[in-house]
């Protein structure tokens, strides 16, 4: 591992959805920025997911678990007590997960790596592209901001992709029970319903958010 370029750790759970999670596996693999470890998750699928067995087998860069169905959220938070448990957490690493019915964009991650050297914070928003109607959708975002997450939390909108920097949230961990918002507009991130548990004074700590460009090709199948 290069120490002084970011290292990704990149969750991908994944649950009877053998063919689009080969898309968002081939998504990464096909990634010029080669400093990451892919984990995925197999959440107790019925389906068949010899293909994907086949693809990532001997892949050094991928691990690949399977397990009785426990939940998305809950293997999110084994994920990221393994990271830690590792004991390989270095000021550059970084973790993001990604859906099964999502895949990142050419050079998404060569571009994350040119924003965290340029502009130090502990989470970054990346602005997704969502091909799914029932999703609010985000151009209204320019290209480049920076503000406080209490800010951004009270004008949340769209679908958007969250980069973290792992030293800094050692001790947030994902709900059980994901939330569920009908009206995306409306969501506020301080609420109990947020994405993670325990912010109040991650948030309190008035660290910066970026958008950028597109990174994340979101299909909410």
């Amino acid at each position: 591992m290069n120490k002084k370029e970011p290292f990704f750790y990149i969750a991908l759970p994944t649950f009877n959805r053998p063919d689009l999670v080969m898309r968002s596996v081939c998504s990464v693999i096909n990634q010029k920025y080669k400093n990451y470890k892919l984990i995925i998750f197999n959440d107790g699928s019925l389906l068949n997911y010899q293909q994907l067995e086949n693809l990532v087998l001997e892949k050094e860069k991928i691990i690949y678990i399977k397990s009785k169905n426990i939940g998305v959220n809950k293997l999110r938070n084994i994920i990221l007590d393994s990271i830690y448990n590792e004991n390989e957490v270095t000021d550059n690493s970084y973790f993001f997960t990604l859906s099964d019915d999502d895949y990142l964009s050419e050079d998404a991650l060569l571009i994350m790596c040119k924003y965290i050297i340029q502009y130090k914070s502990s989470w970054y928003c990346f602005n997704c592209k969502s091909n799914s109607n029932h999703i609010f959708k985000n151009y209204d975002f320019i290209d480049f901001e920076s503000m406080s997450y209490k800010e951004f939390s009270q004008g949340y909108k769209g679908d958007k992709h969250f980069v973290f920097k792992l030293n800094d949230i050692k001790l947030i961990r994902f709900p059980s029970l994901y939330f569920k918002n009908r009206s995306l507009a409306k969501v506020n991130l301080r609420a109990s319903n947020s994405p993670f548990q325990q912010l109040n004074s991650f948030l309190d700590q008035s660290v910066s958010v970026y958008f950028y460009s597109v990174l994340l090709i979101s299909e909410n199948v």
